[in-house]
């Protein structure tokens, strides 16, 4: 790569560096908790529905939950396409929000 010519992607990216400066322990608190918080509340709703799960309930229980791990994956590639496509840090709404977290 010539001397002049800033790098497009990796750590050494002006949008990667400002990304960095904002990701304060403040920040990494509220990712800490949030993953403890979604960890409780699946492990509650997994005991509520072993506690409510009759075996006739089998298909059902296993077709929906197939169906909602292919919504869940296509959900998130096309977020992760739509910023990778379109995303930058300099957009005025969700730029920031949205690269910090891919």
């Amino acid at each position: 790569m010539a001397e002049n010519q800033a790098p497009k992607w990796g750590k050494h990216h002006a949008g990667a560096k400002e990304l960095a400066k904002a990701y304060t322990p403040g920040i990494r608190l509220i990712d800490t908790l949030s993953v403890i918080i979604a960890g409780l509340l699946i492990s509650f709703v997994f005991l509520c529905l072993c506690w409510h799960f009759h075996l006739n309930q089998l298909f059902g229980v296993l077709t929906l939950g197939f169906l909602a791990i292919v919504m869940a994956d296509f959900s998130s590639g096309v977020v992760h396409w739509c910023a990778d496509t379109w995303g930058s840090v300099n957009m005025p709404i969700f730029g920031r929000v949205n690269c910090s977290v891919y």
